[in-house]
């Protein structure tokens, strides 16, 4: 039977459901995959984002509920509907090659049927509760319940087959991220699965707690029975779940010691690994997710999963500025495996200020372990200038003895040099604008002022590249 039809006919015939405030059935059914999506920002943070649509599907499975009590509870009138949320966890458990962001939008799909499933349970029985209806006008709880205890035990399924949901073989790029997704030790992976498995953790918990408190707002023994039933059935998913979760988080740490850590000397490029991107995203995700994850991580470290490393603070942040402080130590150590000392100062550089960058904002727990990095980033900076260009400034002078006071020296020589070096570093990468810029500044002053020095205090002309001709230059460094 569809779902739509049968709702629009039984409310049509029923003066019930406008005397207990449910709206008429909307003109349209929805689109469960649609309705609710999954987004994430160029920051690293995400969450699950409702469109405007979402409110009419509310308001369509208050109608379904409406209409369940009208049929006394007759199983038949969700039917459209269930196949429609089966459909979405069939699609999880049967494709082996499942993107990323179809797990994505799944998951968002359920969460907002699950979602709207509680909320009206709860609402309705709160309402009646109050008192702001007549008896006459009230569904039955026990039918509300029955409601409730259909539509999740047709749905619950779905939490079983996104814990063990398959790896996914894709990237995908777009225009604020890229999720880079499981297969061959893609290091996005597991932080990719961990969105919708703490977006369904989080939506299974509110969904037990709505029907908790269903359950302390009802005289009915029989529903107090069904939703009892309901809220012990969901707590043993949240815990199926908080497993899974924790699994992905360890697999997390396993691969940042190791599998994620390829050398990026051979292609020669400053740019951010690709390891930084997703850890940085994967403690953004923490950060916020905090109270659903401190529960987690606070399990672990009782159970000795997990033993945190700093003491008088929380296990999930201790877990936090442990992963930093490991990737800080993996970027030092991929560094030196640059033949150029001075390109592995400007990838630590780089990647350095990623990550502040990314966390300083939205991550207050890392506040002072942040303030430390930037005094990091300025000694990184330092050391490429002294690498990098100091060599260069040594031209203009050498060791010969002193005629009149003066040291002699060689400009041509400087001037190859610098030719030399500005070559190679116009081709390094530095992706952060205003990164760039502070770059070019510091070495253009150290540059421009000392040869403009120079020529100032011997008194003498440029041979072919003058003090303007520098800052010109300097100013094309690190486009990449």
């Amino acid at each position: 039977m569809d779902a739509e039809g049968s709702s629009s006919r039984a409310l049509a015939g029923a003066g019930a459901g406008a005397g207990y405030g449910w709206v008429q059935q909307p003109p349209w059914k929805p689109n469960w995959r649609v309705d609710y999506c999954y987004s994430s920002c160029s920051r690293g943070s995400s969450s699950y984002t409702s469109t405007p649509g979402s409110k009419q599907s509310l308001e369509y499975i208050k109608c379904l509920l409406q209409e369940f009590s009208v049929a006394n509870g007759d199983v038949s009138v969700l039917e459209s509907w269930l196949s429609e949320i089966m459909g979405v966890r069939r699609q999880i458990g049967a494709v082996d090659d499942a993107s990323a962001t179809s797990l994505l939008y799944l998951a968002g799909s359920w969460i907002r049927a699950l979602t709207g499933i509680t909320e009206s349970v709860r609402n309705m029985f709160v309402t009646d509760m109050l008192g702001n209806i007549l008896e006459e006008e009230r569904p039955s709880h026990i039918n509300s319940a029955r409601f409730a205890e259909t539509c999740i035990s047709k749905m619950l399924p779905f939490v079983d087959a996104l814990v063990v949901a398959p790896c996914f073989r894709e990237t995908i790029t777009t225009s604020s991220s890229e999720i880079v997704l499981v297969g061959d030790g893609a290091p996005a992976a597991p932080a990719e699965k961990l969105r919708p498995l703490i977006g369904v953790r989080e939506a299974v918990s509110r969904a037990s707690q709505d029907i908790r408190l269903s359950c302390c707002s009802t005289s009915s023994e029989e529903a107090k029975r069904i939703t009892d039933e309901m809220a012990h059935l969901l707590l043993t998913k949240e815990a199926k779940l908080d497993e899974a979760i924790w699994n992905a988080m360890e697999e997390v740490r396993t691969r940042l010691l190791s599998s994620w850590w390829g050398s990026q000397a051979c292609h020669g490029s400053s740019d951010i690994h690709k390891a930084t991107r997703a850890i940085v995203s994967y403690i953004c995700l923490l950060s916020n997710h905090c109270p659903t994850l401190h529960q987690i991580v606070d399990q672990a470290a009782q159970l000795r999963e997990y033993a945190p490393k700093i003491d008088n603070i929380s296990p999930l942040t201790s877990l936090m500025m442990e992963t930093v402080s490991c990737l800080e130590e993996k970027l030092a150590e991929n560094s030196r495996s640059f033949t150029d000392p001075s390109l592995g100062f400007l990838f630590l550089v780089n990647n350095s200020y990623f990550i502040w960058q990314q966390l300083y904002p939205t991550t207050s727990a890392l506040e002072s372990q942040l303030s430390n990095l930037t005094r990091k980033i300025d000694n990184y900076i330092e050391t490429y200038l002294q690498m990098s260009w100091a060599p260069v400034l040594s031209c203009l002078y050498n060791s010969t003895p002193l005629c009149l006071g003066r040291i002699y020296s060689s400009p041509a020589k400087f001037e190859s040099e610098f030719q030399k070096t500005y070559a190679a570093q116009k081709l390094w990468k530095v992706p952060d604008p205003k990164l760039r810029r502070r770059l070019r500044v510091a070495v253009t002053e150290k540059v421009v002022s000392s040869f403009t020095k120079y020529l100032e205090y011997n008194n003498i002309s440029p041979l072919r590249i003058t003090p303007q001709d520098l800052m010109d230059m300097l100013q094309e460094l690190f486009e990449g």
